[in-house]
């Protein structure tokens, strides 16, 4: 749930950068339009390039940002498949339950109760006397 909310948190932040983008651009678009009549071409040149120049600096930011959290996730996920019980199993250790309940320590066990060892390939039953 935390990585859904790392997304959600993520889009928000993008939306409320692209809102901000476009109304400080349409913000100076309608500037530029009033300054048109007065303004040399060369001065609407350089808003131009300043304003294309802007808009590649923040898609660069973003897709970095999302390339950033991407990886985060990765390696989140990767890390969540290690720890799966199979895959902990698939290394040599062993899962012992006795009563449907996982034992943790030795003082745990029942004596003449049937327990159960899960290994990878399979489980077997045994009876602590």
């Amino acid at each position: 749930m935390e990585f859904e909310a790392k997304i959600s948190e993520t889009s928000h932040w993008i939306s409320q950068m692209v809102r901000r983008y476009l109304h400080h651009h349409e913000l100076i678009l309608q500037q530029t339009m009033q300054l048109l009549g007065i303004l040399p071409k060369e001065l609407i040149k350089k808003q131009l390039f300043n304003l294309e120049y802007t808009s590649e600096l923040i898609l660069t930011s973003d897709k970095n940002k999302i390339k950033n959290h991407r990886d985060i996730l990765t390696f989140a996920d990767k890390q969540i498949e290690m720890q799966h019980p199979k895959n902990i199993l698939r290394r040599g250790y062993t899962i012992v339950r006795q009563d449907n309940k996982v034992i943790k320590t030795a003082s745990e066990l029942k004596n003449n109760l049937p327990m159960d060892i899960e290994f990878y390939d399979t489980t077997i039953q045994i009876k602590k006397t």
